[in-house]
């Protein structure tokens, strides 16, 4: 009986992302209902699994269909930085983000929403304003994805980079908490950019941006 490693799984699985998911991050084709063209090189590839599944993301749309239940944000990064997410059920910042307008145009400079290490109540804070999290990393026990394997290292034998994982139980607008079965709108807009700190300064650069539209089935 052949026996496979957890590094052989992890990259098996991020295999699964990168096809499932938003397989083509780096495409230089103008997407469809925008204008932005991924930078190189890139930094991350992302999906969405549900029920123990990795759900198919249309490359042209950017969105996948899935039940109004918990699920998760799964992610493949080249390297470990902070990771901006902006979550809203317009598509007003999408569109802005679609149509190559700057990051700080987009986002609230002052807009991080304080939440707790370790993603312990799965929350995932739904603002029109411009508000967004920083699922940053700053070690094992320092970070913002899951508690239980939310950050897996891959061994640089079997290709490197971190596979993360996190959970949406529940959201939270304007404070009011919510299932997700209770989510008053059948999509929620993702806005995702990946940043590093500007040396000397506190100002984040840009690495690489993408977005994903959560179409809830009925």
């Amino acid at each position: 009986m052949k026996r496979y490693t957890t590094a052989a799984l992890l990259t098996a699985a991020i295999c699964v992302l990168l096809t499932a998911g938003c397989e083509d991050m780096n495409a230089k084709n103008t997407n469809r209902g925008g204008t932005y063209k991924s930078p190189q090189p890139v930094h991350f590839t992302l999906g969405i699994e549900q029920d123990g599944k990795k759900l198919p993301v249309d490359k042209l749309t950017h969105s996948v269909r899935l039940r109004k239940k918990p699920f998760k944000i799964v992610f493949y990064f080249e390297k470990m930085s902070s990771m901006l997410v902006q979550a809203s059920f317009e598509p007003t910042l999408v569109r802005k983000a679609q149509a190559g307008e700057s990051m700080d145009q987009i986002i609230r400079q002052d807009g991080t929403i304080v939440e707790d290490l370790l993603n312990p109540n799965f929350t995932l804070y739904v603002s029109r304003e411009g508000l967004y999290h920083n699922w940053l990393y700053f070690g094992p026990k320092t970070h913002r994805f899951d508690a239980d394997k939310g950050v897996q290292e891959i061994p640089e034998k079997e290709g490197g980079g971190y596979y993360c994982v996190r959970t949406v139980q529940q959201l939270d607008e304007d404070g009011q908490s919510l299932t997700i079965e209770d989510c008053p709108e059948n999509k929620i807009y993702l806005l995702f950019f990946k940043v590093d700190r500007v040396p000397g300064s506190q100002r984040l650069a840009e690495r690489q941006r993408d977005w994903l539209v959560l179409d809830f089935a009925e």
